[in-house]
């Protein structure tokens, strides 16, 4: 990653409420809790998402993998069909990472390069070409380029003027037809409306992460969304965790207080559904670590 790049329910309507609220307790009292479950609600990742150290080893993963190839190329192709490639290029440059498509596939299948970038502007789409010129040099195909941008475009003047979006794209896209095969930028007002749904889409979930990098996933509006929920977790298992000392424990408590009092200040539309995760996770703190 260059220099630039970043380091880093509604309540129902019973007639007895207070029936309601008690059937509620009810059922998460009597949910089977695991180790899982209790470190994906509380932990608090060492490094922002959408770091250098972080990201490189996020776009590694099989599943990560997999939710980019399936989103990019399309047709029922997964992320089977190609392995994580060599970023750097031969005349030193380092993309993000870039994808392969399997030697069985190369003919038919366009390689992938994925940079998360702070800011896009002239300098990076300068890179950008660059980056995939090499690849059509090596492998005499031009690639994907998809861009995950933490803080958009450098003006509304220079998106206007390089990039076009359909409403039905939750990504700008670019001319690119000398240079890439198609290019896909992801900004945090491209995907805002694909968000507040009931099923965030894989790739939206993904650059929704990066995007607003939290450590926390309970200060992210959609911390619950099962997609979201699995990205922390593949996240967890790059890190080790001293899960035994006082310091880790008050640190991860505090943390996810913390997170957790953000969201009833900024929101009350969702108060029901944190108050019952503070509940969820009193109950496990205390299975956890056997208090009474």
């Amino acid at each position: 990653m260059e220099k630039d790049s970043a380091d880093y329910g509604q309540a129902n309507g019973d007639d007895n409420p207070s029936s309601s609220s008690n059937d509620n307790q009810q059922q998460i009292a009597d949910t089977t809790v695991t180790e899982d479950d209790f470190d994906i609600l509380s932990m608090t990742l060492p490094l922002r998402l959408g770091s250098g150290l972080f990201s490189k080893n996020l776009l590694r993963d099989h599943s990560i993998k997999n939710i980019i190839i399936t989103a990019i190329i399309g047709n029922g192709i997964t992320g089977d069909a190609y392995s994580v490639g060599a970023n750097e290029q031969h005349d030193g440059r380092r993309a993000d990472m870039v994808y392969f498509p399997l030697k069985e596939f190369a003919r038919d299948l366009a390689p992938v390069i994925v940079e998360i970038q702070n800011k896009v502007n002239h300098a990076f789409v300068a890179r950008a070409i660059r980056y995939c010129l090499n690849i059509f040099d090596d492998v005499k195909a031009l690639p994907a380029l998809v861009v995950i941008s933490i803080d958009g475009f450098s003006s509304k003047e220079f998106r206007d003027l390089a990039f076009d979006k359909s409403d039905g794209n939750p990504f700008y896209t670019h001319s690119c037809q000398s240079w890439a095969k198609q290019v896909q930028v992801y900004t945090a007002d491209s995907i805002a409306k694909r968000i507040d749904s009931s099923s965030v889409d894989p790739m939206i979930a993904l650059a929704y992460i990066l995007i607003f990098q939290e450590k926390n996933r309970v200060m992210l509006d959609e911390y619950d969304d099962p997609t979201i929920q699995d990205i922390y977790k593949t996240a967890l298992n790059f890190f080790s965790f001293d899960k035994d000392t006082t310091n880790d424990l008050t640190g991860r408590t505090e943390s996810f207080c913390d997170a957790m009092a953000s969201q009833f200040a900024k929101s009350r539309k969702r108060l029901r559904q944190y108050a019952e995760d503070g509940i969820d996770f009193d109950r496990q703190f205390k299975r956890r670590h056997k208090i009474s």
